[in-house]
């Protein structure tokens, strides 16, 4: 009985902010509408409060700390950069895309993005600031480490095609 009166207690709080029932009659199609497309969000808006609870301001902060935190580059986030570039480097070796999206997984370039987004929100400069220098220098690492990577590979490529036909063995009629 008590859970009835509740829910009917819910409808009569959410009934309330409903515009009056009109005579939809005498309303042109814009009016009709203007009145069923306002009765709609309000129903969307209860039903998705009862559904989705309301951040609290301590989670808002939390998150924030730990968007603060991993956009500041540390030793893993460079290691990581270094990783997803040899594997990048080595898909295009291969030709394989599957391994450069693997490669696009391992890069922790999302981190810095992510809080160069949240500072341009907030305004905090000091933020703005490391997140920028931290994807800068990803990105320039992962270029350069990909430069020396692809271009040592490839020069270990002629190479060992050079030693190869320096040194071949003669077919075994012309010896």
């Amino acid at each position: 009985m008590a859970l009835k009166r509740i829910r009917m207690d819910n409808k009569n709080r959410f009934e309330k902010h409903l515009p009056k029932k009109q005579d939809l009659s005498n309303m042109n199609f814009k009016e009709k509408m203007g009145y069923w497309y306002s009765r709609l969000r309000l129903r969307v808006r209860f039903y998705g409060r009862r559904l989705m609870p309301p951040v609290t301001k301590e989670r808002i902060a939390e998150v924030q700390v730990q968007l603060r935190d991993s956009s500041t580059p540390d030793f893993d986030y460079f290691v990581l950069v270094l990783l997803s570039c040899m594997i990048a480097t080595f898909g295009l070796l291969i030709d394989s895309a599957a391994t450069i999206i693997g490669a696009m997984l391992v890069a922790p370039l999302m981190s810095p993005i992510l809080g160069i987004g949240l500072a341009s929100i907030r305004g905090d400069t000091t933020l703005l600031r490391d997140a920028g220098a931290a994807l800068l220098r990803g990105a320039l690492l992962a270029v350069m480490s990909y430069h020396f990577l692809f271009a040592g590979t490839v020069f270990g490529f002629v190479v060992s095609a050079a030693l190869v036909t320096l040194t071949a063995v003669p077919p075994l009629g012309q010896r």
